[in-house]
């Protein structure tokens, strides 16, 4: 998988003082001692969106997406059990088994 890098058009965000970062729909959210990496399911007929609600783009196939230069939490967050369905261990996935690939810094909160 390469990993690549896309500049989203200027859209307010240099003012941003938060991201804040939504998934709507099915992801494995997988945490390492670092970061937390979604993989993005390969799903038929599924739009798979990457953006601001003013400018999304779709998300390529086979591609790494990281998200850098914000804040980054010191620990690595806790799912609520009840919402989620949590495994303590997860093996990395397959290249190729999923659409493509997000890894974000541990966030500040959930």
């Amino acid at each position: 998988m390469d990993a690549v890098e896309e500049e989203v058009e200027d859209d307010k965000m240099d003012k941003a003082k938060e991201v804040l970062v939504y998934f709507h729909g099915s992801f494995g959210f997988r945490m390492t001692e670092e970061d937390v990496e979604v993989y993005v399911p390969n799903i038929e007929a599924h739009a798979n969106l990457i953006g601001t609600w003013n400018a999304l783009y779709d998300l390529k196939k086979g591609y790494e997406y990281k998200l850098e230069g914000i804040a980054r939490g010191t620990q690595k967050p806790k799912l609520n059990e009840d919402e989620n369905v949590v495994f303590d261990r997860l093996s990395k996935p397959e290249p190729g088994n999923f659409f493509c690939k997000i890894t974000l810094p541990f966030p500040l909160e959930i």
